[in-house]
């Protein structure tokens, strides 16, 4: 009898901890899953930000200077910098990007 339960209790042990091992890989998986969602999200927000920057970049030179494109899109002047500087470093990387595919 004893050794009935004996094996009883250690096969429900074991069942507990496969449901554990499972609840830990679901959980690993959800884990996973939102890294991805929050990757692919900020993509997105980067992307923007760089359409934003090449847009501010097209205003500085339609509106004649980075002050007079700041009142024109009413835009605190540093963030019209800020923009520029991510304009000029986008437009390097890809100068980099075409140098290097055209060197190879």
């Amino acid at each position: 009898m004893l050794s009935q339960r004996g094996e009883r209790a250690t096969g429900n042990l074991v069942g507990c901890a496969d449901s554990v091992d499972r609840d830990e890989e679901k959980k690993q998986r959800r884990q996973l899953a939102v890294v991805d969602t929050v990757d692919k999200a900020e993509a997105k927000v980067r992307k923007a930000e760089v359409e934003v920057a090449v847009a501010v970049a097209e205003a500085v030179q339609v509106f004649g200077g980075i002050q007079e494109a700041s009142e024109g899109l009413d835009m605190p002047i540093q963030t019209v910098q800020r923009f520029l500087r991510m304009a000029q470093d986008e437009a390097a990387s890809a100068a980099n990007v075409v140098e290097s595919v055209g060197g190879s």
